[in-house]
């Protein structure tokens, strides 16, 4: 992965850092057809209304002039929009612009068709720890390799120094971690270069079908809306999407105090 080494800010920068809990990174599309759309309306909704969390689509485009484009909502990395090495090097250029310019305690990064419970995901990290904390809902890869699932996964912010600190002064990123799946990769670097002695596992809902969303346990902050392999298609995917933030969000879509 190449150096960043042009960025452009389309968005104000406070002379000090503001410190977020938790800063959200989601994988997103420039497709503006369906399902992104919906699943993008659905997330503005609710992503930045906490104090204490800052969220980010992040984008990748071949055609900007600066190697990153950072704006309110959005980071967009210079490079083909494109599952590897694409959602790896986002993902990565985006976590190094989180450390440009904010301070944090952990980075989450998931998916467009997630759905994140912030004042559970809040709640569940006050009892965990700050550092050396990578986690994830634990999946198998490839002859029974166990990797982090990118739909949620969530790093202490010196684990994502450390990350850099692999990609852009060692130069970790090998043909095999480059052309694998971005979770895998992730899993790889933090397995082969920085040795944790555990990855965690974190609680998720995977939704199957259409459900309604009162029926899913109050300790669960992530909800993964992924019917397709089912169905063949995203219609329950954006319907359960938008009925999770309707259902658990009704006060701040009503501009109510939560």
């Amino acid at each position: 992965m190449e150096e960043i080494k042009t960025i452009k800010y389309n968005l104000d920068i406070p002379k000090k850092k503001h410190h977020y809990k938790v800063i959200i990174l989601i994988i997103a599309s420039n497709d503006n057809e369906s399902p992104y759309k919906e699943f993008k309306d659905s997330w503005k909704k609710y992503m930045n209304k906490f104090q204490d969390v800052r969220s980010f689509f992040l984008y990748s485009d071949p055609s900007i002039e600066s190697d990153i484009v950072i704006e309110e909502e959005t980071i967009t990395h210079r490079h083909k929009e494109w599952y590897e090495p694409g959602i790896l090097y986002k993902t990565i250029a985006s976590m190094k612009m989180c450390e440009e310019i904010f301070t944090y305690d952990y980075i989450l990064r998931t998916n467009l068709s997630s759905f994140i419970h912030i004042p559970r995901l809040l709640n569940f990290l006050q009892y965990k720890p700050t550092t050396n904390y990578a986690a994830a809902k634990q999946s198998l890869y490839r002859e029974g390799i166990g990797f982090l699932s990118g739909a949620g996964f969530i790093l202490s912010r010196d684990v994502v120094q450390d990350i850099l600190k692999e990609v852009f002064i060692k130069k970790c990123i090998n043909d095999e971690i480059k052309f694998a799946p971005d979770d895998v990769a992730i899993t790889m670097i933090i397995q082969q270069f920085i040795k944790l002695d555990k990855l965690y596992e974190l609680p998720r809902y995977d939704c199957e079908s259409a459900i309604n969303p009162s029926v899913i346990d109050n300790d669960i902050f992530h909800i993964r809306n992924k019917t397709e392999w089912k169905y063949k298609h995203r219609l329950y995917d954006i319907s359960n999407l938008e009925k999770q933030v309707q259902f658990f969000y009704k006060n701040i879509l009503e501009n109510k105090s939560l």
